[in-house]
């Protein structure tokens, strides 16, 4: 991993963040996009082992413009993009019969356009390496589903459809591609619920817990380094026994 170049989207906190510190600890130039990039100076790193570097970049994955910025800002300084975490989301809970189609524009527009919008914009950069690929980061409601979810599970639907494509699209071009669909984690996403529906989430999870950010992150760094060379167009579950 060292010295990859990888871009990392919604990465200013929770599972992008996680990626973002993990991946550097590795080695990686690591770019964290974010559509406020100040929000960086939250994040801290390893004091041992071998440490790479993480860079600020302004990217709003619902704008075209600033994709086509950052992705030209990635090709001038480093000429290359060995990985690509396709990270940011957005869920809005509300059942079927009371979404606005305002919740509809903006979780498909995060979840799935601004997620094929950023890889297809990468992905003549991503060729220029020796070993390129693409994580997305899906969801166990892709699978699962539940009350209120009928757009954020439909969106990563989406995500794992469109990583099964890929992984055949680009295969002959050496690019892997593959998902991580992480349970419930100890993120904003999560902790918006109240207590008593949190209990009521974690007593169905096989390990009595629910995932720390870093442990997703652990399943980016599988995929993502020389370990899963001959793996692609896999989704990876890291729900800890919530789905068996």
């Amino acid at each position: 991993m060292i010295q990859k170049t990888v871009l990392v989207t919604g990465a200013g906190r929770g599972i992008g963040a996680a990626v973002c510190r993990r991946l550097a600890a590795e080695g990686a130039i690591v770019y964290a996009g974010m559509r406020s990039p100040d929000k960086l100076q939250n994040l801290t790193f390893p004091e041992n082992g071998i440490s790479g570097k993480v860079i600020p970049i302004q990217l709003d994955v619902c704008d075209p413009g600033s994709i086509k910025i950052c992705i030209l800002t990635i090709k001038k300084e480093r000429g290359k993009l060995d990985i690509l975490v396709n990270n940011a989301g957005i869920t809005i809970l509300e059942r079927l019969e009371m979404i606005a189609d305002s919740s509809i524009e903006k979780i498909y527009n995060t979840n799935v356009f601004g997620l094929l919008n950023v890889t297809r914009t990468a992905v003549r950069l991503l060729k220029k390496s020796d070993s390129p690929c693409i994580v997305n980061i899906s969801s166990i409601m892709a699978q699962e589903s539940d009350i209120g979810q009928t757009v954020y599970a439909g969106t990563k639907a989406a995500v794992e459809s469109m990583t099964r494509t890929w992984a055949k699209e680009y295969a002959s071009s050496g690019i892997r591609v593959n998902a991580v669909a992480p349970g419930n984690v100890n993120t904003d996403m999560f902790n918006i619920i109240n207590e008593d529906e949190r209990k009521l989430e974690i007593a169905k999870i096989g390990l009595g817990r629910i995932a720390e950010p870093k442990e997703i992150a652990d399943a980016v760094l599988f995929l993502a380094s020389d370990m899963a060379s001959y793996v692609t167009g896999e989704v990876i579950g890291v729900n800890g026994g919530l789905v068996l």
